[in-house]
Order: structure tokens, then C-alpha cells, then sequence
């Protein structure tokens, strides 16, 4: 009859413990594109088919080879929910992805944006707002 190894206390009994930087490893990746959760109808539809959906493909691309910590800034940034317009929220509701507390919004170019949920490195793109009206900004001196 064999004997039988015992496990050392120490192996079970360690003091020490792992950190995991996710904030770190977070921001040292690259974006990666999910599309099956585009909202294809309501007021901030993709443009399927449209001639500025290939722009917005393109411009997508250009992040590929950037990594989190060199996008997020002051045009690329994450918005809270309480944030957004009544209409967005409302949307939100509707296509059940009402269960978050932020969307990612991508500065197109001049009032146009991208909108996704950002989970980790992974967005979930959701709409394209064209007129800036998902969470629109606040004039200044008013």
C-alpha cells in the first residue's frame, strides 16, 4: 500500500497573496469589436448600408493598433448612465441593456459619436449619434 503524501501547511496556509492589476492590464490593451449588439433600429440606428458605415469601419480600424491608455482622453471617454438623454436611457430599457452604468463614447468627427459598452477591452457597439444628442453637452456660460 502506497503512502500517502501529505500537503505541506505552508501550501495551504500562504500569506501572501496575488494582485491583479486589472487597472493596468485594462489599459494596456487593445480594443476588440463586438457588432452583434448594434442597435439596428430606434434613434441612434447603425447606418447599415450606408455610405458613412465604411467610414465608421475605418475609424474603428485606426484604434485597433492603439492601445486603451492612448485612446481614452478627452474626445474617447466613458459617460454614466445618468448622464445620458432621456431618450438614450429609454433606449437603453428597450433593447435591455439598461443593466450598466456607463457607455463608451467614440468622437467621430465634430458632433458625430459611437457608442458602446466598454467591458474590459471588449466594446459592445450599440449606436451611431450622428448629432451628438445620446448625451449632449452642456453650453458653457449658460
Amino acid at each position: 500500500m502506497p503512502k500517502s503524501k501529505k500537503t505541506p501547511a505552508s501550501a495551504t496556509s500562504r500569506k501572501d497573496t496575488k494582485t491583479v492589476r486589472t487597472h493596468e492590464v485594462r489599459h494596456s490593451q487593445r480594443p476588440s469589436w463586438r457588432f452583434s449588439t448594434v442597435d439596428l433600429n430606434g434613434p441612434f440606428a447603425w447606418p447599415v448600408g450606408a455610405a458613412i458605415e465604411v467610414q465608421i469601419l475605418r475609424k474603428l480600424q485606426q484604434f485597433d493598433s492603439m492601445n486603451w491608455r492612448d485612446i481614452e482622453g478627452p474626445d474617447h471617454h466613458a459617460i454614466g448612465v445618468d448622464r445620458l438623454s432621456k431618450e438614450a436611457q429609454a433606449r437603453l430599457t428597450e433593447i435591455k441593456q439598461d443593466d450598466i452604468d456607463e457607455v463608451f463614447s467614440f468622437h467621430f468627427a465634430g458632433k458625430p459619436r459611437i457608442i458602446g459598452i466598454r467591458d474590459m477591452n471588449v466594446v459592445k457597439l450599440l449606436w451611431w449619434d450622428p448629432e451628438h444628442l445620446v448625451c449632449p453637452s452642456q453650453k458653457k456660460n449658460t
